[in-house]
């Protein structure tokens, strides 16, 4: 995680399919990513000169104040596979 971070989209953990690729899937979060500020993205895609941010822009998206983790890192098809033990380890960080 990178200090100074404008915004922090926290997913409950990284799917397969985003690990396989290696990018943050900003889908894990659409209705943050929705209402995330709009002036902070379109600075982004500016910068980035494209017109629709994409996973493939998640660590680019680090330098303009934007960042994205998991309260569980292990990777699963999906976050119900998490046990309750991984859960509440996590939170006690």
């Amino acid at each position: 995680m990178a200090a100074g971070l404008d915004v922090v989209f926290v997913g409950i953990n990284p799917s397969v399919f985003s690990v396989e690729r290696d990018i943050i899937s900003r889908a894990r979060a659409p209705l943050l990513a929705l209402h995330f500020t709009f002036r902070a993205e379109a600075r982004a895609r500016a910068a980035l000169a494209v017109k629709t941010l994409g996973p493939q822009h998640d660590r680019a998206l680090l330098d303009y104040g934007i960042g994205f983790t998991d309260v569980v890192k292990r990777a699963t098809p999906k976050a119900s596979d998490l046990s309750s033990a991984e859960l509440a380890a996590a939170s006690r960080i």
